[in-house]
């Protein structure tokens, strides 16, 4: 017991001292304004790191006056010449002035974080702002199961939704809001409309959640303690799987159909944009049902009479079916009526969706360096592409979002951070992250803000193309 005492107090004095560092550093530009150094100008110092170098700039420093604010700046600037090397991605230029202005902001130097974008204003460079960021937990958080971020359709409230409960923050004000629980097991969650949400529990139960009034309503329980595995809302109806059985339910909890809907292991559920179409697929087996009757539409999988030649043709469309945006873009496309050599040429040539846009009108997809937007064509019944990025790394991208409803602009995890595109404008940006495999991201509906949760602490950021 004494020895836990001992190295609590160890961590505390030790957060204390990192904590009188910062607030040392952000002193030093006050008590020295009067003798500052002519590279306290951001402009002359990202002129002159790309006339002389990082090198030539500190040992300048070294041989000026060793005065306060000079001892700071040539600690800063060494420290973010470091990490510029470790990160290799855009120019120079680029590179420096993302992360001069991210070094301001940790030393309180707001004036000069101000004059690092303007200058990447002025030089029409996109780029990645944090903006404010909430420092929540005390300690690093490594739980990889964890459900992760999300927002509410009304981009009012962050969700962060763990195993055993959800925790809720006003994406206005940053002040932490309701908490809910239950005594069970979360296994899934599905943003409804406004600030409903629909949750499903390991004991059988779905619950909807209504954020802004702390409402919180059971709709419906399974019997003989079966638990849902999939689950899917969309325009007023919910879809959930569980024990081999599809479940149509109404929005008020009402079961309006349930069919059997036999799976290999636990398969995606999609809702078509007319609400009458039941998707789902286990990446072995994919079937199409009527949500008003409950009929089969479609079917496909593996048997022993198929050729070789329809064994490539089934195993393509059911691998782009794995996802609910696979299923999407496959039934915008119509294939369900069409005969098997016609799905299979209608989507070899279609990669994975990325995205897609709530009227299903916008994909955004990638295949080795190339990313794409493309737009539904009612003309001639099928997507074509309307813009493409060439990005060394979208083989690497994880969970993407849109930031803009179209899909034109988007935002990604990638290999060393952030990165957001804008298709209209062909800009990229990035922003350097350390990326445990526990980090979650999602984006705030309407303000455009981005909110990534690198296991220490939620950061929330604004992609700026010009």
């Amino acid at each position: 017991m004494k020895s836990t005492s001992i190295t609590t107090f160890t961590e505390r004095v030790h957060e204390l001292n990192q904590e009188y560092q910062l607030l040392y550093q952000r002193s030093l530009v006050d008590l020295a304004l009067s003798d500052r150094h002519a590279y306290w100008d951001v402009e002359t110092l990202e002129e002159a790191i790309q006339d002389k170098g990082f090198p030539s700039i500190i040992r300048e420093l070294q041989q000026a006056p060793k005065t306060l604010s000079t001892r700071v700046l040539i600690q800063a600037i060494h420290q973010v010449a470091l990490q510029i090397q470790e990160w290799p991605e855009q120019s120079v230029q680029y590179r420096f002035l993302t992360l001069w202005r991210e070094k301001c902001q940790d030393f309180g130097w707001e004036e000069m974080a101000r004059q690092c974008e303007g200058l990447m204003f002025d030089y029409r460079l996109s780029s990645i702002q944090r903006k404010v960021t909430l420092e929540e937990y005390p300690k690093q958080r490594v739980d990889a199961s964890r459900i992760g971020m999300m927002s509410t359709a009304n981009g009012q409230w962050l969700l962060d939704v763990s195993r055993e409960g959800i925790r809720s923050w006003d994406s206005n004000t940053g002040q932490e809001g309701p908490f809910w629980s239950v005594d069970s097991i979360i296994d899934l969650v599905s943003v409804e409309s406004d600030a409903h949400v629909l949750i499903a529990t390991r004991d059988g139960g779905l619950y909807r959640w209504d954020v802004l009034f702390q409402m919180h309503q059971e709709l419906f329980r399974l019997e003989d303690q079966g638990t849902f595995e999939a689950l899917c809302y969309r325009e007023g109806k919910i879809v959930a799987w569980a024990n081999q059985v599809l479940y149509v339910l109404e929005d008020t909890g009402e079961v309006k159909l349930q069919f059997q809907a036999r799976f290999r292991s636990r398969p995606t559920v999609a809702l078509s944009a007319d609400g009458q179409r039941v998707l789902a697929c286990d990446g072995a087996t994919l079937g199409v049902w009527s949500s008003i009757t409950g009929g089969v539409i479609f079917g496909l999988g593996f048997h022993s009479s198929l050729s070789a030649d329809d064994i490539n043709r089934v195993e393509s469309i059911v691998s782009l079916g794995r996802t609910a945006y696979g299923l999407r873009l496959m039934d915008k496309l119509e294939l369900w009526g069409l005969k098997l050599s016609r799905q299979y040429q209608t989507i070899q040539g279609l990669s994975d969706p990325f995205l897609m846009s709530a009227n299903e009108d916008y994909v955004v997809m990638g295949e080795d360096d190339l990313i794409a937007l493309l737009e539904w064509d009612t003309h001639l019944e099928e997507y074509v592409v309307i813009s493409e990025m060439q990005i060394e790394d979208v083989w690497s991208f994880q969970q993407v979002y849109q930031i803009a409803p179209n899909c034109r602009t988007i935002v990604a995890l990638g290999t060393n951070g952030l990165v957001a595109l804008d298709f209209q404008r062909q800009k990229e940006a990035r922003y350097p992250l350390s990326l445990p495999l526990a980090t979650k991201l999602c984006v705030l509906p309407d303000s455009g803000l981005i909110a990534c949760d690198d296991t220490q602490r939620i950061s929330f950021f604004i992609f700026r193309a010009d």
